[in-house]
């Protein structure tokens, strides 16, 4: 069985700073521009003026690294950047932003648990929407 994929809207706005680590490829895919890292244990991106902490006290912006790919497209009047990784490779990055480092073993294993069970409900919940709207056509 493939571990799932998942898309992550990171940032939207007028104009969007990103840079490269490693070698990418690129591709014009329908209506995105989808830049794919050549190896994807050595390559990764980073955006500028990443908001982090919406609507909390320490709302604030910086420059976030990703693994995977990242994807481009504009709609609105914006440019959206979306990173496109697996699963496994995303709880990582939630859990270690989320808890602490000092946080045990357990309380960590237990936390992946939970994050990956609310993720695969909610790709499966968006996975039922899709195909009930699918039907009304």
């Amino acid at each position: 069985m493939n571990a799932p994929v998942i898309e992550v809207g990171v940032l939207s706005s007028h104009s969007i700073r990103f840079k490269l680590n490693g070698k990418f490829s690129s591709a014009s895919v329908d209506d995105f521009l989808l830049l794919e890292p050549q190896n994807e244990e050595e390559c990764n991106f980073e955006l500028y003026h990443v908001v982090i902490g919406v609507d909390f006290h320490w709302e604030r912006e910086e420059t976030q690294r990703f693994k995977g790919k990242l994807k481009l497209f504009a709609e609105n009047g914006l440019i959206t950047a979306v990173n496109i990784l697996p699963l496994e490779d995303y709880l990582l990055s939630v859990i270690s932003s989320e808890m602490s480092a000092a946080s045990s073993l357990e309380f960590l294993k237990a936390h992946a648990v939970i994050s990956r069970s609310w993720l695969l409900a909610q790709m499966e919940k968006g996975k039922k929407l899709r195909e009930a709207a699918a039907m009304k056509v």
